[in-house]
């Protein structure tokens, strides 16, 4: 296992993957703008496109916004019947 978190790390830092910040490390080999919808319930993570606007490269009165990530949390369909 140790080494497949490495290789996924090394590819993190290459930006051919992006972690999806939860409680346990989960892993998206789809690097384009989207964000995340989490199921409280039965844990599954679903990709969100097209709901917000790209953000990226965009000053901020901090400074320049590289990269960000947006996670929404619920219940999904499925778990909701």
């Amino acid at each position: 296992m140790g080494t497949v978190y490495r290789i996924l790390n090394q590819l993190k830092e290459k930006g051919k993957v992006k972690e999806i910040l939860t409680e346990v490390s989960h892993f998206d080999g789809d690097t384009s703008f989207h964000s995340h919808f989490i199921c409280q319930k039965c844990k599954k993570i679903f990709d969100v496109f097209g709901e917000l606007p790209d953000l990226k490269n965009k000053k901020l009165k901090v400074g320049k916004l590289k990269d960000y990530q947006i996670t929404f949390y619920g219940i999904c369909k499925q778990c909701k019947k």
